[in-house]
């Protein structure tokens, strides 16, 4: 491994990350049937269906777990221990949360936590506040929204313990761990 292929795969996760954070898309549609069998159908235009955005995210974590093993790589190039790593994902909490979600992601479930926490994603939600939407228009059984400032929309998917107890929130998790591996990145670049 060298350091322009290591590059390649954080500048990837970067992508990823980006991809992750930006709501818009090809737009959303589901219904629901009330108590009283009334079933209406609700229409998000031009933002990403939750799936998506839900599989955005999932893959930022297992990219951010599969970098682990580029660093050790060049931690031995450079002549290091590649031990370094992963005492400090053990030593960090939003990291060993990080790489627990990527370990069950990875293998269906997680028989040892490094965090202890043993965490799971909980549903992907959307916060829109009133200033971004655009435009509600009724027609009979369906709900349809426009949109504007996507920014403000805000993607919550919350990271919880075993306990089902919210310990975070992903995508603050993803952007603090990510932020560290770019600094372990420029201290193998240098070297």
């Amino acid at each position: 491994m060298n350091i322009a292929g290591a590059k390649i795969v954080l500048d990837r996760i970067a992508r990823l990350s980006r991809r992750a954070t930006n709501v818009g898309g090809d737009g959303a549609t589901w219904s629901y049937t009330f108590p009283d069998d009334v079933k209406t159908t609700y229409i998000l235009n031009e933002v990403k269906a939750q799936e998506e955005l839900g599989d955005d995210i999932l893959n930022v974590f297992i990219w951010f777990w599969s970098f682990k093993d580029y660093l050790k790589e060049l931690i031995v190039h450079q002549g290091g221990d590649p031990s370094s790593i992963e005492n400090k994902v053990n030593s960090d909490q939003k990291l060993a949360i990080c790489a627990d979600i990527a370990n069950r992601l990875k293998h269906s479930s997680l028989n040892h936590s490094r965090s202890g926490k043993f965490p799971i994603l909980g549903s992907l939600a959307y916060s829109i506040p009133q200033s971004s939407i655009k435009k509600i228009s009724f027609r009979g059984d369906e709900v349809e929204f426009d949109f504007q400032d996507y920014e403000n929309i805000d993607i919550k998917m919350p990271i919880l313990d075993s306990s089902g107890n919210e310990i975070g929130q992903a995508l603050h998790f993803l952007s603090y761990a990510i932020d560290v591996w770019e600094k372990e990145f420029a201290a193998c670049d240098i070297v």
